[in-house]
Order: C-alpha cells, then structure tokens, then sequence
C-alpha cells in the first residue's frame, strides 16, 4: 500500500515537471523530491524482500514442526497400540476407552481453520492423557518393584534351601564314608574268623 502511494507520488512529480515551466530552484527541490522518493522506493524493495524471506522462513519452520508434530503422533499411536492404552473396538468402528476408562486417542488435525479446534485437543493431552499416562507408568512400576521383591525372597529362599540340600549331601558322603569303613572293618574280620570257623569244625 505504502509503496504504491509512493510510486503514485512519483508519477504526479514527474508529470507536474513535464507540464509546467518551473523555476530552477522549483526543478531542484522536485528534483530533491525525486531523489528521496526513489531512496523510499529502493528502501521499501527492500523492506519487502526481508519480510518474504521472513514468512517463507516462518512457512519453513511451520512445515518442519508439523512433520515433527506428525511423525511423534504415529510413534505415539503406535506405542499405545503396544501397551494397550489404545484399542480397537470389537466391532471395527474406531477405538474403544482405554484403561481407567480414559480416551487415549490424541485426534488433532494441524489443517483446520479453526485453531480453537487444535487448542481443544492440547487441553485434552495435558489435562487427561498426560495425567493418566503418568499414573499408568506408576501402577507399572509399582507392579514391577513387587516383582523385584518378590524375585528377591526367592533368590534367598533358593539360597536356603541350596544350602541345606548341600549340607545334607556333605552329611550323605560323610554317612557313606562310615559305613564304608564299616564295612571294610567287618570284611577284615570275616576274613580272620573264617579260618578259625573252619579249624573248630575239623580240629
């Protein structure tokens, strides 16, 4: 608009010179008149040039934030597809609440005009989803710190009882060295009282 004004501007300077005989000093001053002008125009171009690479920057920066905004909602989709938050209704017509009853499903759509919409769906993630993402997460790993413990009082209950299985097996091997001995002793006299078994018979 601005630019516009000015060139207008220009056009009536330079046609007032050519219509009207004008004094030198008139001639020099539209002519000063003419300088600045142009000096506006040339600032303005460049003006205009800065503030479009500014917004294609902006365009850029837009674009790459909603590629980024879509590829975390499919990693996000996905994930919840994985841990269960996010379910397919039996019947095929969408997806079902999730645990707690809680709507999982993040349905924002960066194209809409209206961005009341957008805003809408950015109240849903931080007030509801979040909220219940974190208490999910903690009901794990409480889940999984009872797992811990519990295979902890195992471990110890294998100990024990490992253990006591060696303890009874030292005690077997110590038993079977006895009674090995014993054996021994009681083959030695067998042995030496077999001969004199025999001499009582005949003697």
């Amino acid at each position: 608009m601005q630019l516009e004004q000015l060139r207008s501007d220009l056009i009536r300077t330079e046609e007032a010179v050519a219509a009207q005989n004008l004094s030198p000093d008139e001639v020099q001053r539209m002519n000063h008149e003419r300088e600045t002008l142009s000096r506006n125009l040339d600032d303005l171009r460049g003006k205009i040039i800065e503030a479009s690479q500014q917004a294609y920057d902006q365009e850029m920066q837009v674009t790459k934030s909603m590629d980024r905004f879509e590829a975390l909602l499919s990693d996000y989709t996905t994930l919840a597809h994985q841990i269960g938050t996010i379910t397919a209704k039996s019947d095929g017509t969408g997806f079902g609440p999730g645990p707690d009853g809680v709507d999982y499903v993040i349905d924002v759509d960066l194209g809409v005009e209206d961005v009341n919409e957008i805003v809408a769906g950015s109240k849903k993630l931080r007030a509801t989803i979040w909220p219940a993402l974190q208490a999910y997460s903690e009901r794990f790993r409480a889940e999984g710190m009872e797992l811990d413990n519990q295979k902890i009082a195992l471990e110890d209950d294998l100990d024990k009882r490992s253990q006591a299985v060696e303890g009874m097996r030292d005690e077997a091997e110590v038993r079977q060295t006895r009674l090995t001995s014993l054996q021994d002793q009681a083959e030695g006299v067998r042995v030496v009282s077999l001969p004199l078994h025999l001499c009582n018979n005949d003697c």
